[in-house]
């Protein structure tokens, strides 16, 4: 975890969602990540239709921020991220991570260097995204939290690290409706293991109807976390 957020477009959406957390009211439901989870309602805004007819209901709160890395995140949840009114915390968390650890190398116009990229080990992202689930249940632990596997991608090397990170995440014990893993591979490839066109627009981020299917697979798991009342 970083000391400090140097790049000024992180720094400005982690200040963005410190402003929205502190005046959270009645806020049953965020999501956490990067900016696949932020193209829902901002960026391209691709699954705003979805999140409207689906969430809008939990008055929910997108803590999305484009290119982001576990490192970064973890300093997010740790400087106000989570720092949600008393008695504000939100029912369900649903965190998105770890895609662009085998992407991102550096930020900040270049100053700042991350020993990131395609060849981490997988082990080492599982560990990044637990450790974000880990920091959700401390800050907030009346919070009930989703981890979602990494989506699949077109590029082939980094789908096949994805994948074992995906298999590692599925490996941990979780508590029983305190957290839960949900793998969503086989919702978006085809029956020769391909990416679902339809559902991409550019081998990484969806389309509305990728948002479609992504809440198709989730939304019973939240309304079912959230039927159960805080921990």
């Amino acid at each position: 975890m970083p000391e400090k957020i140097h790049d000024d477009y992180w720094h400005g959406q982690f200040q963005r969602v410190n402003k929205a957390v502190a005046a959270a009211e009645d806020v049953q439901l965020v999501f956490f990540g990067d900016s696949i989870t932020m193209d829902w309602t901002m960026l391209r805004g691709s699954g705003q239709a979805v999140w409207d007819a689906r969430f809008a209901k939990y008055n929910p709160i997108n803590m999305g921020n484009s290119g982001d890395i576990t490192p970064v995140m973890l300093y997010r949840v740790n400087h106000g991220n989570l720092d949600f009114p008393k008695g504000g915390a939100p029912n369900v968390a649903v965190l998105l991570c770890g895609t662009n650890n085998y992407v991102v190398t550096q930020s900040d116009g270049g100053n700042v260097q991350w020993d990131l990229g395609i060849d981490t080990p997988p082990s080492e992202v599982a560990h990044g995204i637990r450790a974000v689930a880990q920091a959700f249940r401390k800050k907030l632990p009346t919070t009930r939290v989703i981890v979602l596997g990494i989506l699949p991608v077109q590029q082939e090397v980094k789908w096949a690290k994805c994948r074992e990170t995906n298999r590692l995440l599925a490996s941990y014990h979780y508590p029983k409706d305190e957290v839960v893993f949900l793998d969503l591979e086989d919702r978006f490839i085809d029956g020769n293991g391909k990416l679902k066109s339809e559902l991409f627009t550019d081998g990484t981020h969806l389309t509305p109807k990728g948002y479609e299917i992504m809440a198709d697979a989730i939304q019973p798991e939240i309304e079912r976390l959230i039927a159960l009342g805080p921990i």
